[in-house]
């Protein structure tokens, strides 16, 4: 019965309470790392440039901490292959494929700039000869040149130093020496399985000559060595040709019957050479290396590692390598010898869950580098899974009743077991089911959502923490259609699908899922389906949607129930976000153990302080970055963490302040006043100061969130004190709230209208 009236007296309160709210930043940790390292490069002078997963990150310590690094703003959108390099100088030269093609940031520079004038064709590859000397290779469509062109002054100008009639050729990898010796390898694909041409030069580009390799040969990598000799892979073997091809001599004779095809070839730097292979786990080899340029060879172990070496750079004589399956990057500052993980910074992965120890330990769940855990709050993390390349963390679960707190987490296929995070282990394997949700009732009892097949969804109920499974619970609907939200609380069980055609917004069993009753949304005159479920606090049941089909969207986004899913009642809707909104997506919903509320989707994150009856919108963005928030968790400490799609993970350490009716003496504080008058009808003041000039945007919100005035929007104002008239025309008796918004701040207070 008191959950019944909960928000009827936190409405009351609301009426004798005044409430401003200041929203604290959120700040960006420094990981988690992985995700799939695609290149690295770097200069002799400590930059280095990594890509990871589509995404740039930055170093000015060799690689001891990282940035990420804002892509330019073209017609680039999604995955695309992009080539990159970091001159001698610190700039970074960026070849895009068309329209975007080439672009360079100077070193010491606000930002990217196009290039417009480097030559005829497509930019395919970008390598630097001497240092200063920038050589851009180029593919032209309509006569079927290869173009190659030279900058010595970061960009500006280009010079054609090669043209050719090149048909049905491709670029597969270009290298050079800082003595200008410069090799691109390429393949024509009008051939089965395709003839490989050398094109060299011995003297910074003024002079190029051509070397077919036979057909049939299988071609891994191709590096330049400091001598200026050339090394390529060729059947697991590597030959070594002179700059001016006149010797072609095979250094390493070893068919290496032990080891698969190589990954990559990396050399330039002393006479030293390493060669990356699929690992042998007899031994933990992954790399061989030389150094005395391809004379012998030499394995490296790299201890205990599960991943393979896929991809090799260098920044320097300080060596990177790509760990195989998302698993991140090592490093070496001993040309190759020793190797360590790189614990921060490249924070490429694609989160989907986030969970918080006893300890206050972050679990981080992961798109195919499962689960990865940190001590410090972000500072560094360690991956803490093994052998799960192929899985995706849908969610982490405490245990209840455990004494250390205990997790299960879900990667598709198997159940996990952790007793406090750090170390995992397999206790269900249901291969070749596959497992989507996972809902945890009480002390051994849990239930989930499987995938069979024969292409049908079912429940699966465990008695005993996840170790054997009854599969006999039927769903709601066709047994094909692709569920979008389950939860199973201590009497109930809800179930929602994709396939709203089929009827039912959500679906409720209260006997373990052998009867199911169809709960129509509150207002049904749009198309769409439940994504999250979450049951908090008081006992108050929330449901948020995400629009999935075409048709008459009526904008609501958030539903709760007091009485755990029979009645529901809209509580917020899309009027409250800064935009109009024809599509939506809801993401997660986290309460912490101060009754504060985040619910993150396509529009960023929306935050309450009271349960749920009351909601603020903050921003689409986290720190003015367009970021999309995946999952959310909350620490006992107030503390919370927000993970996000290839953006890294985020947090603060106090979601929001309540400040009291008097606002700050500082002078340097953004101020909101209360309305006078207040009551009013139908006219009152609001009045705010501005420690700086700063763009500012006040606008009014009902109850529902949504935007009834917009008294300024991103105006540019001046420092000191302003106001501004809000004239209440149309608007019936009620509570309002209204809201300042600017580059570091986000204040809101209420105010009443009296007719």
């Amino acid at each position: 019965m008191l959950n019944r009236y909960f928000f009827v007296v936190i409405l009351l309160l609301l009426s004798v309470s005044p409430i401003f709210t200041q929203f604290v930043q959120w700040q960006r940790t420094a990981g988690p790392v992985g995700g799939e390292l695609q290149a690295v490069f770097g200069n002799s002078n400590s930059r280095v440039v990594a890509e990871v997963n589509d995404l740039l990150f930055t170093s000015y310590d060799t690689g001891s901490t990282w940035a990420p690094l804002i892509l330019p703003r073209g017609s680039f959108n999604g995955s695309v292959d992009m080539k990159f390099l970091v001159s001698d100088e610190g700039d970074i030269y960026l070849v895009y494929p068309p329209p975007d093609s080439l672009w360079v940031y100077l070193h010491n520079s606000s930002g990217w700039k196009k290039v417009v004038n480097f030559g005829v064709g497509s930019p395919k590859h970008i390598v630097e000869g001497r240092p200063g000397s920038i050589f851009l290779f180029s593919k032209n469509t309509s006569d079927n040149n290869l173009y190659i062109t030279k900058t010595t002054d970061r960009g500006n100008t280009w010079q054609n130093v090669y043209q050719n009639y090149w048909p049905y050729t491709s670029i597969v990898s270009v290298s050079a020496n800082t003595d200008g010796v410069l090799a691109m390898l390429g393949v024509r694909s009008n051939y089965y399985p395709g003839v490989f041409v050398l094109l060299v030069s011995s003297n910074n580009g003024r002079s190029w000559w051509r070397e077919p390799i036979d057909s049939g040969t299988v071609v891994k990598c191709m590096t330049v060595g400091k001598s200026g000799n050339i090394f390529i892979n060729l059947n697991k073997k590597i030959y070594r040709m002179s700059s001016d091809g006149s010797n072609w001599i095979e250094v390493w004779p070893k068919n290496i019957l032990n080891y698969e095809q190589p990954y990559d070839l990396i050399g330039g730097f002393n006479n030293t050479l390493l060669l990356s292979f699929k690992r042998d786990y007899s031994n933990g080899i992954a790399m061989f290396r030389s150094l005395d340029d391809g004379i012998s060879w030499g394995s490296i172990s790299v201890g205990s590692r599960d991943n393979n070496i896929t991809l090799l750079g260098r920044a320097g004589n300080n060596l990177f390598a790509a760990k195989h399956n998302f698993s991140g990057m090592i490093i070496s500052r001993d040309s190759g010898a020793t190797w360590s993980d790189i614990e921060r910074g490249l924070d490429g992965l694609k989160t989907t869950a986030l969970a918080v120890t006893p300890s206050n330990h972050l679990l981080i769940g992961n798109y195919r580098d499962g689960i990865y855990r940190s001590t410090n709050q972000g500072q560094t993390y360690k991956k803490v899974t093994t052998n799960d390349s192929y899985y995706d963390v849908y969610s982490i679960k405490t245990i209840l009743g455990h004494p250390e707190g205990g997790f299960f987490a879900v990667d598709g296929r198997r159940i996990l077991f952790s007793e406090l995070g750090g170390s995992w282990q397999k206790i269900s394997d249901i291969y070749p089911l596959h497992l989507n949700y996972l809902s945890i009732v009480s002390n051994g009892v849990m239930f989930t959502v499987v995938f069979s097949g024969s292409n049908y969804y079912t429940v699966g109920k465990s008695m005993d923490n996840g170790i054997t499974w009854n599969y006999e619970v039927s769903l709601p609907g066709p047994r094909s259609a692709s569920p979008s939200a389950f939860l199973a609380i201590d009497s109930a069980m809800f179930y929602s699908f994709y396939n709203v055609e089929y009827g039912g917004w959500l679906w409720r069993s209260t006997n373990e899922g052998i009867n199911w009753n169809k709960i129509n949304k509150p207002s049904d005159n749009g198309y769409s389906c439940i994504t999250v479920l979450k049951y908090c606090k008081h006992g108050i049941l929330f449901a948020a949607i995400s629009q999935v089909y075409t048709g008459t969207y009526d904008g609501s986004v958030l539903y709760y129930s007091s009485d755990k899913g029979v009645t529901w009642r809209t509580i917020l809707s899309s009027g409250y976000f800064s935009r109009t909104i024809t599509s939506f997506k809801s993401y997660d919903l986290v309460e912490n153990n101060k009754g504060q509320l985040v619910f993150a989707s396509t529009e960023g994150l929306v935050y309450s302080t009271d349960h749920g009856a009351n909601w603020f919108y903050g921003s689409g963005t986290l720190n003015n970055e367009k970021v999309t928030v995946t999952s959310l968790a909350a620490d006992s400490s107030g503390r919370w963490y927000a993970g996000t799609y290839e953006d890294g993970v985020y947090k603060i350490n106090q979601l929001i302040t309540d400040i009291s009716e008097d606002n700050s003496t500082n002078p340097f504080d953004y101020k909101l006043h209360q309305n006078y008058p207040n009551p009013f009808n139908p006219t009152t003041t609001i009045k705010f100061s501005l420690p700086k000039s700063s763009e500012v945007s006040l606008v009014v919100y009902n109850l529902l969130g949504q935007k009834v005035a917009v008294l300024l929007n991103q105006e540019k104002l001046s420092s000191g004190e302003h106001q501004k008239q809000f004239q209440s025309h149309n608007l019936s008796s009620g509570i309002y709230f209204y809201k300042l918004i600017t580059e570091d701040n986000i204040l809101m207070r209420k105010m009443i209208l009296l007719r």
